[in-house]
Order: C-alpha cells, then sequence, then structure tokens
C-alpha cells in the first residue's frame, strides 16, 4: 500500500513537472516570437540596416529552434524568416536620395529645387504626397 502511494505521489510529481516545463516552454516561445515580430517592424522602418537584418534573422532562427516539434519538423522554417525579412524589407517606403545640390546652380533653377525637395522628403520634412505634387508643379513649371 505505501509502495503505491509512493507510486502515485510520484506520478503526480513527473506530471506536474511536465506541465511546469511546457507552460516555461510557451512562454519562452511567445517571448521569442514578440521579439522576432518586434525586429521585424523596426527592419521595415529601417532596411538598409544590416546590422537590424542579422539581429532578426538571428531572432527568426532561435524563434524556428523553439517551435521545432523536436522530430526534425517545425511549423516555421529559415525560408519562411527570410521570406518575413524581404517582406518587411519590400514593405519600406522608398525615399529618393537626395543628390547633392551643384553650388553653381541657380537656386531658383528646377533642377535646385528638385534637389531641395528631395532632400526634404528623405529627411521626413514632407510626406510622399507632398513630395508628388510639388514635384509635379516643379516639372510642369520647368
Amino acid at each position: 500500500m505505501l509502495f503505491s502511494v509512493l507510486t502515485v505521489g510520484a506520478v503526480i510529481a513527473v506530471i506536474a513537472a511536465l506541465i511546469a516545463v511546457a507552460i516555461y516552454q510557451t512562454k519562452e516561445t511567445r517571448a521569442a516570437r514578440n521579439q522576432y515580430k518586434q525586429c521585424l517592424s523596426l527592419l521595415a522602418r529601417d532596411p538598409a540596416n544590416p546590422q537590424l537584418r542579422s539581429m532578426t534573422l538571428t531572432m527568426g532562427q532561435i524563434y524556428v529552434g523553439l517551435v521545432n516539434d523536436g522530430r526534425g519538423r517545425s511549423r516555421l522554417n529559415e525560408w519562411q524568416i527570410m521570406r518575413d525579412i524581404e517582406a518587411a524589407c519590400a514593405r519600406a517606403p522608398m525615399v529618393p536620395t537626395a543628390p547633392p545640390v551643384d553650388p553653381t546652380l541657380d537656386p531658383e533653377s528646377p533642377e535646385a529645387r528638385l534637389a531641395t525637395l528631395n532632400h526634404s522628403l528623405s529627411q521626413g520634412l514632407i510626406t510622399g504626397q507632398e513630395y508628388i505634387a510639388k514635384r509635379e508643379q516643379l516639372v510642369g513649371k520647368g
């Protein structure tokens, strides 16, 4: 009788330990997923940042490792991580870089005004819609 009570107690302890491990793994997986998603969001804002791209890939690899089912199958793989990274970069707004303004240009010339407009957009001083509207005005005048 004492042996069966100890056996039941041991089984309950093992089950409790398994539940605790599952809860820990779930929290760890959720945290890794959140960090990965946060990296993707940051990468969408700064797609030209190679350190951020590398960090996003690393966080994705950690997340992949956690969702792997232990038999070599996972719900997520590195190909999907790379696809997520490329999609985050593709969603980023395309901002034209401002060419250097030639100091010999007349500041009122269309070329100088377009360079100034490009610079304003690249610095975030105007929106894309404002840029398009003003560019159309400038090109129409030129």
